[in-house]
């Protein structure tokens, strides 16, 4: 049995071979000293130049005594939930771990998540850090929201938000009161199969947008999932110009402060 499978989602896109390559380095510098398992899965045949990339970093892997699969989906569903629906019924490990193809995991990601979700007598369904948003070169530090509100891109750290009733419901009140990005977070398979049998799915493959927030809510409110916050730094979210976030306001930046 491996401990952790790390999932990371890519599709049929240019940038796709540009940023992957940042992604995988980060998964390669995890400081997890238990069997692990990779996988990546592109949405839709993948590109020759993603495929290269997979086969390089494939072998990176293997150096390390890391399982990697790379593979596509036979047909595009245009959004990132069904590639990690599948993915999750290729893992193998007790716990899985996300990452978009255009983020990056800090080199603690899995063994922190790891940790607070194994440690104590009481184990949560899933753990969740804090994120560092950063502005990649090129990027405008104005957008355009569907609808024509303008905000100001910003870089910054995400606060620490406590797993409480209080802030449950806050999230569950609105997408846009989303505190949990899943490159943020780990759960266990297991807790995803309950997921299943109470909803009737893993990730909604109906959702193109919302799609961490209606995972979180969702299972929070009708699987009871609970989860553990980690203060702690896990991933390195980038603002690329295309992948404005409508699941939190980037005008907020956190400080920091407990809520």
């Amino acid at each position: 049995m491996l401990e952790v499978t790390a999932i990371i989602n890519c599709h049929n896109a240019p940038k796709v071979a540009r940023l992957l390559p940042r992604a995988l380095d980060s998964v390669l510098k995890q400081r997890f000293n238990k069997p692990w398992e990779v996988i990546v899965v592109n949405d839709g045949k993948p590109l020759d130049e993603v495929v290269d990339i997979a086969e390089e970093y494939s072998a990176k892997f293997e150096e390390m005594g890391v399982e990697f699969k790379f593979f596509g989906t036979e047909e595009a569903s245009g959004y990132q939930c069904r590639p990690k629906n599948i993915a999750i019924w290729h893992a193998r490990g007790e716990y899985i771990s996300f990452l978009d193809y255009d983020n990056e995991w800090t080199p603690g990601h899995l063994a922190v998540l790891h940790n607070a979700l194994v440690e104590g007598t009481v184990w949560p369904d899933f753990s969740y850090g804090r994120r560092r948003y950063t502005i990649d070169e090129g990027c405008p530090k104005k957008v355009t929201l569907p609808g024509g509100n303008e905000i100001d891109l910003v870089e910054g750290k995400s606060q620490y938000v406590e797993w409480t009733e209080e802030n449950m419901a806050v999230l569950g009140s609105s997408a846009t009161r989303n505190f949990v990005d899943t490159s943020d977070f780990m759960t266990s398979r297991g807790a995803f199969w309950r997921l299943q049998t109470a909803t009737g799915k893993m990730w909604d493959e109906g959702y193109r947008r919302f799609g961490d927030w209606e995972l979180i809510a969702r299972a929070a409110f009708f699987a009871g999932w609970r989860g553990k916050a980690v203060d702690e730094i896990v991933q390195i979210y980038h603002w690329t110009g295309d992948n404005m976030q409508l699941t939190r306001s980037p005008n907020e930046v956190p400080t920091g402060e407990k809520v």
